[in-house]
């Protein structure tokens, strides 16, 4: 009767955790299943991926943006169309699987049902997770991928004494493998991956009479090193070899071809006159000294010195302040590309790479003769002035490690870009991603008077288009310039009037009508007439509405709520964290596995936040949260485990076996 009583009570608590969970999840996909993946206009990025992903990779014409970034996640794009599956809903459902996966290892590794709960909790409504993937980013399936490749890992440890072929075991060993070398192939600075396994090779070097035992070898020196490692080369050399098979370069993507690398890092190499604005690294000085030097780069001087040049060093100017008539690094590195394509000289990638090759020769040979200053670049595509950066690396790891641990610290990283996609691209994004809703146009015909040379234009809180009154006067209104704006990104509520002398006038499209005209008040003389009016009527998602209901002032109320309790809650986790790493030190208890796996898998979040610290004082603004969200699901599995010792050792419980160390 007691077994029965007791038997009961499990059974009770496990139906009232699996009817939690349910309602969790339930809540989570209600919030976020009528969302769609936005159609930006981003050539280098959002939209390489679905452009790549549509030609298949290796179909088409080579041109200078062929196999430029790595294909990993428009393979994924790729696969999801082939089969009808929606992305922005295949991504999330992936994350909350995966979520799942590593709550229930965390819950096995610490014997804790509540820790992997909470961890569940903390990834499925990360705040990140609700609008990024709102986002084509390579970033977004890298985030998804390494969820599973922790998880993965986690249950290897957690069934070293299973049997071989115990067939958890067998998946876990097959999702960590293919799980490490994908997310490694997925963006460049998949490196980082390797710190955990750095960190592994020194536990079992440190204690080689314990992992390298024969019993201990195939159960955790093998699974845990050997096979990510091997898969890893395995798929690089298969993405090298097939881009050399149909393009002629050894190369898993283009940005990283060996002689354009080359070329690029002597460009960077040639010592300035003077010092350079910080992301400028080669400033218009430092060219004219390359193109005397080089004969080949300066076949590019028409391109990086006339118009194209100026509305770069226009572009560095709107996005750093302070710097003017200088084209930022994170512009130079395509400028470069874009200019030999102008050229001819991306006829094919090897025409390209042999051109790249003879500018690097060149440069270096001058630097060998003594006709150019040479300074040394330890990284490649960072400024190597280290001195006129560090200066500011503190404050850009301080920012990269709030981005990580508090997503309240910037609410503008969870706004939505608006969908300013071409025609072209927005049809490829629906056509790839399976998009459900189509963007609406607002579209207004009709005349205005007023001084030549002004400008109207639709413009919302996401933007929108303008257009300069450069047409002949309308013959049935005296001083009447006609003009039709269309515009595809949404929220457009103003129309607006600018006059040559920079003075804005605007009317509210809401108080407009076919047949009206309206003066603007703030412009005198100024006065707007409309033929057609068409504003959509657009449904908000769900999350939009939600923040519409608590207060329609605020549309990041309900994100920004979540963002701050997110915040506090890693606080105190990361606070109990450090506790139990010095109670640890104070007792000699550093040994247990929580800790210490807590630390090697803190490893990735510490790697990640140092580069883009560094790549954000050096050469490029880097504090974005897409940068920065594939740390999460590494910092919340470090600081739950960490938690988890705390309680460990405060409430002196029993200890689970000690790692080895």
């Amino acid at each position: 009767m007691k077994k029965t009583t007791i038997h009961g009570r499990l059974i009770s608590k496990q139906a009232i955790l699996l009817i939690a969970l349910f309602c969790i999840v339930t809540f989570r996909v209600f919030l976020t299943s009528d969302r769609d993946i936005l159609a930006t206009f981003s050539p280098y990025d959002e939209y390489w991926h679905v452009d790549a992903a549509l030609r298949r990779f290796i179909g088409g014409g080579y041109h200078n943006m062929a196999f430029a970034h790595l294909p990993i996640y428009g393979i994924w794009l790729m696969v999801l169309s082939d089969f009808g599956f929606p992305a922005r809903v295949a991504i999330d459902y992936a994350w909350l699987i995966g979520a799942g996966y590593l709550g229930f290892a965390i819950s096995k590794l610490s014997k804790k049902t509540w820790a992997g709960v909470f961890a569940f909790i903390l990834l499925a409504y990360h705040p990140y997770s609700l609008v990024l993937f709102d986002r084509a980013l390579a970033e977004t399936f890298l985030t998804v991928i390494v969820v599973f490749v922790i998880a993965a890992a986690l249950d290897i440890w957690n069934l070293r004494q299973s049997p071989s072929d115990f067939l958890r075991r067998r998946v876990a060993l097959f999702l960590y493998s293919i799980g490490f070398a994908i997310a490694f192939h997925t963006r460049k600075e998949g490196f980082l991956l390797l710190l955990p396994i750095i960190g592994i090779v020194i536990l079992s070097w440190m204690r080689g009479n314990y992992w390298w035992k024969q019993e201990n070898r195939g159960n955790l020196l093998y699974p845990l090193i050997v096979t990510p490692i091997v898969a890893t080369i395995v798929i690089g050399c298969l993405l090298a070899s097939v881009n050399y098979a149909r393009w002629g370069v050894f190369a898993r993507y283009e940005l990283a071809a060996p002689q354009y690398v080359r070329a690029v890092n002597a460009l960077m190499a040639i010592a300035p006159i003077k010092e350079t604005p910080r992301h400028v690294t080669v400033v218009a000085e430092t060219r004219n000294i390359a193109y005397r030097a080089s004969p080949t780069f300066a076949q590019l001087q028409p391109y990086f010195e006339g118009r194209v040049g100026q509305n770069l060093a226009r572009m560095t100017s709107e996005m750093e302040s302070g710097v003017t008539n200088e084209i930022g690094d994170w512009i130079f590195y395509w400028a470069i590309r874009d200019a030999a394509a102008s050229v001819g000289w991306h006829s094919t990638a090897t025409n390209a790479e042999t051109q790249y090759k003879a500018i690097a020769d060149e440069l270096e040979q001058a630097f060998l003769k003594g006709t150019l200053n040479k300074r040394s670049t330890l990284i490649p595509f960072v400024d190597p002035d280290w001195k006129k950066w560090i200066e500011y690396l503190p404050e850009s790891l301080l920012r990269e490690f709030e981005l990580t641990i508090s997503p309240s610290v910037s609410l503008a990283n969870l706004d939505r870009p608006s969908e300013n996609a071409t025609p072209k691209q927005l049809a490829d994004f629906s056509l790839l991603l399976g998009r459900r809703k189509i963007p609406q146009y607002t579209e207004i015909v009709g005349w205005v008077i007023a001084p030549p040379r002004s400008l109207i234009g639709l413009r919302g809180n996401q933007g929108g288009a303008w257009n300069l009154l450069d047409a002949p006067e309308r013959p049935d209104v005296i001083g009447a310039i006609p003009f039709s704006i269309r515009a595809n990104t949404e929220h457009q509520n103003k129309l607006y009037v600018r006059l040559d002398n920079g003075k804005i006038g605007q009317l509210d499209l809401t108080g407009l009508s076919t047949g009206q005209i309206r003066d603007i008040a703030s412009l005198k003389g100024v006065r707007v007439g409309i033929d057609s009016l068409f504003i959509p009527s657009t449904k908000p998602a769900r999350l939009e509405r939600l923040n519409n209901h608590i207060d329609p002032t605020k549309p990041d109320v309900f994100l920004g709520l979540i963002a701050k309790v997110w915040s506090l809650i890693d606080w105190v986790l990361l606070g109990l964290t450090l506790l139990a790493i010095f109670i640890s030190i104070y007792r000699r208890k550093l040994g247990t596995d929580t800790l210490v796996i807590a630390g090697i898998v803190s490893l990735v979040v510490l790697g990640r936040v140092g580069l883009f610290g560094i790549l954000d004082a050096s050469s490029w603004y880097g504090q974005a949260s897409r940068y920065m969200f594939p740390a999460i699901p590494f910092f919340i599995t470090s600081v739950i485990l960490g938690t988890v010792t705390f309680f460990q050792l405060v409430c002196r419980e029993t200890q689970p076996p000690t790692l080895k160390v």
